[in-house]
């Protein structure tokens, strides 16, 4: 809200505040870490890599991924109130930690694994499980449940933490299930689904040693063969068995290994949110436990062997040259939606999500050629994806052929007859053959699933206007402008209902705010110029009857 306050919409603010977070977040981890481990050498090399991994590229350059960067603050925030709070339990401190915890939660659910995290820097590098002192010690003598310290009592002092988070998962769930983005258990196997997160925990980690081949988007592979995902199972249970072996040698590795597996599992796709396999935006927290395990795990092998330290510091200089360079490339990719979709293409060309939203991005830019080959592509892609289905109707609708849009809506049906933009476009088309009860009932039906649908809201309210029935028609416009209260189109009609009831100062003052949003649109000017005209109403009435239907 501050942002769109003081940027409006010139895109280059918002892009500048999530970079100032980026940095900020970059500072604050040095800090926490430096406090944490005593290490300012370390602490560097690990904030070095999360300023500029190329994997972090999305979540600061894509605006609408500013919760990455945001829950990012709160997460090392959350940290560094907590280790003040290790140093000294009280409960002002500790109210300080959960207080930035349920920041972080409110930003980004993805923070709910932040609890598990403490406790496993508990074991390393705070190192509390023996002796530790905990803000609710005296509770416990009270209780007298517990007799001597350990990890046991560290873990019972995050349960406030653990109810906060198991709040947040609830609430995450319902508002995901409600909005339609939870894909149900029966529509991918759970087999599918184990053999997905497998395989993307080792495509995370492939990315972040070598990162090629980034996207926007990454089409969920149900092609994944046996051998393949039992390789990387392999893989991976044994870095966790080696790690786990030398725990006691080397903690840190272990910690961060934990860390990485662990904050990577609400989006791992079990419960299978969207479309994607993965994507390089859940990795920002994630990757900070590899860093630190790869960095300490460096530091110990200096230690050992003094010699390599030059080498060691060349390595690492070589390595933030090479990592600043791919970010820098892969920024390119992000100058604008064209530039994002294409890139995801080239990585992923089967990729009918890219096809899809590329295809709208020409839509939107009335190249329709180009965007009904591309809907057409990802159709053949994926022939149960219902978005370009819906958006050829568009099309058709747009070129007034009513037998084509008839025939997308209708296999778009087949896929999902509860979709709010497939209603909605069906009422159109209704209204365009000259059935407007028909167009009633579907945006009404559109208003039922989405009562905050500003489209379905505009397109009742216009609808109405035509019927005569302004009451109502004045009612629907209303809660459209409350949605969407710079939209220029809906001020003019509403000027046009008040117009119609005889409202003459109200009806100038909505042609002139659709005026001041949409300078020099001609039907804006003739409207406000023709208003007060006595004979007027008929031309005005029947030049905007069309209107409304034309886009």
């Amino acid at each position: 809200m501050i942002d769109f306050s003081l940027y409006q919409f010139r895109a280059g603010g918002h892009h500048w505040s999530s970079l100032q977070i980026h940095l900020l977040n970059t500072l604050l981890l040095f800090f926490v870490f430096r406090r944490m481990t005593g290490s300012s050498n370390c602490s560097a090399v690990v904030a070095m890599l999360f300023a500029i991994h190329p994997l972090h590229v999305e979540s600061v350059a894509w605006v609408s991924e500013r919760k990455d960067v945001l829950s990012g603050f709160f997460w090392i925030l959350t940290i560094g109130c907590y280790t003040r709070y290790v140093e000294h339990p009280t409960v002002l401190r500790y109210s300080l930690v959960a207080l930035f915890l349920t920041l972080g939660l409110m930003s980004k659910p993805m923070v709910v694994t932040l609890p598990l995290v403490l406790l496993l820097l508990d074991v390393w590098p705070l190192r509390r499980c023996g002796n530790a002192a905990t803000v609710f010690d005296p509770f416990f003598r009270r209780l007298r449940a517990f007799k001597g310290k350990g990890l046991f009592l560290i873990a019972a002092e995050k349960l406030p933490m653990i109810l906060i988070v198991s709040v947040s998962c609830v609430v995450t769930v319902i508002a995901q299930a409600k909005a339609g983005a939870v894909v149900p258990i029966e529509s991918i196997e759970l087999s599918e689904r184990v053999a997905n997160a497998i395989a993307s925990y080792g495509s995370y980690i492939r990315k972040m040693l070598w990162p090629s081949d980034l996207a926007i988007h990454y089409p969920f592979r149900e092609d994944l063969l046996s051998w393949e995902t039992g390789l990387i199972f392999v893989a991976l249970a044994g870095i966790s068995l080696g790690a786990i072996i030398r725990s006691r040698s080397s903690p840190f590795f272990l910690v961060g290994w934990l860390w990485f597996l662990g904050t990577l599992v609400p989006v791992i796709g079990i419960v299978q949110v969207g479309s994607q396999a993965m994507a390089d935006r859940y990795t920002y927290i994630p990757l900070v436990g590899l860093f630190m395990g790869i960095t300490w795990a460096g530091r110990s092998v200096i230690d050992r062997y003094p010699r390599v330290k030059s080498s060691v510091l060349m390595t690492i200089l070589i390595l933030g040259v090479v990592l600043a360079f791919v970010s820098r490339t892969q920024v390119e990719a992000w100058r604008n939606s064209v530039s994002v979709y294409e890139h995801a293409l080239r990585v992923v060309p089967k990729n009918p999500i890219a096809l899809n939203n590329l295809g709208v991005v020409y839509l939107d830019a009335g190249v329709t050629d180009k965007a009904a080959l591309l809907f057409k592509r990802a159709i053949d892609i994926a022939p149960k994806y219902q978005d370009p289905w819906i958006n050829l109707g568009v099309i058709a609708l747009r070129k007034d052929d009513l037998v084509e849009a008839k025939r997308c809506m209708i296999e778009a049906y087949k896929i999902n007859p509860q979709n709010t933009d497939l209603r909605l476009s069906m009422g159109i088309l209704l209204f365009k053959k000259g059935d407007p009860g028909g167009a009633e009932r579907e945006f009404r039906h559109v208003l039922a699933i989405d009562s905050h649908h500003q489209t379905a809201n505009h397109r009742l309210g216009s609808l109405l206007f035509l019927q005569g029935r302004l009451d109502e028609s004045e009612e629907y416009l209303q809660a459209a402008l409350r949605i969407s209260p710079l939209n220029a189109n809906i001020y003019n009609d509403m000027g046009l209902v008040l117009k119609e009831k005889g409202k003459i100062e109200e009806a100038v003052l909505m042609f002139r705010k659709a005026l001041d949003l949409d300078p020099g649109n001609p039907d804006f000017e003739r409207n406000i110029r023709s208003v007060r005209v006595d004979d007027s109403r008929k031309s005005l009435s029947h030049h905007k009857q069309e209107n409304p239907w034309t886009s």
